[in-house]
């Protein structure tokens, strides 16, 4: 659905990218693991047009990114970063509505009935539905992330982009929304990139694993094969155990 190539970006001098190459099918999860300021959240802005890459191209849907508008893209591809503020106390359904906003035409045109009936449909497909009245400013963490996720899947993407969203979770909503987010995938045949830090969910929630360190992927395939010590150890810079009980692989760190 979505493949780099040899993809390069750059702030001004400081080059943050070094010929990146993935891709993604329809119903497939990737997650991308990696210390802090090894380049996950700037590659995941290249794959969703967010910044363009100075190297290397984007196929989105058989479609060089390059030569799409940006309402093109936002119709393929929909994205939920991190550390959402809301400026304004809106309500639940008026936050997922603005999802659509890439089919509304015209500045001066609105959603119309069949806006809010996706909206409606994906509300109650995520459990949220009774909170559609409700202010977005008094939901939890868990609810708020639900509601964001709500508003990317109004959109009705290709491609769902999650630049670490359970950083803001208790333990409970992160394996709750970590669980959505792979049923999404496969009901809907959504291609999903995320980053995460936890190597652990990536075990469990993820098709493949790419493991990022300064601007390069270091390895990229399936997750229960990428994820080992000695990658982990290149990775983190640390001693890890992989350890398997009952048939599930755990990673520790060797202390």
């Amino acid at each position: 659905m979505i493949r780099a190539e040899n993809v390069c970006f750059s702030y001004g001098r400081q080059q943050v990218l070094h010929n990146v190459s993935l891709d993604i099918a329809a119903g497939e999860v990737v997650t991308l693991l990696g210390p802090n300021g090894s380049g996950k959240t700037t590659l995941l802005k290249c794959l969703t047009g967010t910044v363009r890459p100075s190297g290397g191209k984007i196929i989105i849907n058989g479609q060089d990114m390059a030569s799409l508008k940006p309402r093109q893209i936002a119709r393929l591809a929909a994205v939920l970063f991190q550390n959402h503020t809301p400026f304004f106390p809106y309500k639940v359904r008026d936050v997922a509505l603005m999802g659509r906003a890439p089919y509304v035409d015209g500045f001066l045109s609105g959603p119309d009935k069949s806006d809010n009936t996706i909206v409606e449909e994906v509300l109650t497909e995520l459990a949220i539905v009774q909170f559609a009245d409700r202010l977005y400013t008094e939901l939890s963490g868990g609810e708020r992330q639900l509601v964001l996720l709500a508003r990317a899947l109004v959109q009705q993407p290709r491609l769902l982009v999650l630049d670490e969203p359970t950083a803001p979770l208790d333990f409970k909503n992160i394996i709750k929304t970590l669980q959505t987010v792979r049923r999404l995938a496969k009901d809907k045949q959504l291609a999903v990139i995320m980053s995460l830090h936890d190597p652990n969910h990536t075990l469990m929630f993820s098709d493949k694993a790419a493991l990022v360190k300064k601007g390069e992927i270091k390895a990229f395939g399936p997750a229960d094969q990428v994820i080992n010590e000695v990658n982990l150890a290149e990775l983190y810079e640390m001693a890890v155990n992989v350890i398997e009980y009952q048939g599930v692989r755990f990673v520790a760190p060797n202390v």
